[in-house]
């Protein structure tokens, strides 16, 4: 799942800093790594670069030659990552949803 939803990583911002405007969006990257005793956690860290540079010479804070800071989000990646997330999770409820039906005949089986 993306931690911060698209609009949010859609916004330039110039590429060095001015008071007047804020910060780029810096996106961020979540991954579900094992843990020792079972089971998994998620960490959450900053992606590297944070920005890219963007040709947009309409925007108030582009700089000479026109370029604004972008959020180096790559867009169909984020798709496929949501598809994926989302057909995990499908997948382990119907393992849960076996796993109790199992049970279940397993104690009816024993009285």
């Amino acid at each position: 799942m993306s931690p911060t939803p698209i609009p949010t990583a859609r916004c330039r911002r110039p590429i060095r800093l001015q008071a007047q405007f804020p910060s780029a969006y810096v996106p961020q990257r979540v991954e579900q790594v094992e843990t020792p005793g079972g089971g998994t956690k998620a960490v959450v860290s900053n992606v590297q670069p944070g920005t890219v540079a963007a040709y947009d010479p309409t925007a108030p804070y582009a700089d000479q030659s026109g370029m604004v800071a972008e959020p180096n989000v790559n867009y169909a990646n984020e798709a496929v990552q949501q598809m994926t997330a989302r057909y995990n999770y499908v997948f382990n409820v119907y393992v849960m949803r076996v796993y109790s039906r199992m049970m279940k005949s397993l104690v009816d089986v024993q009285t």
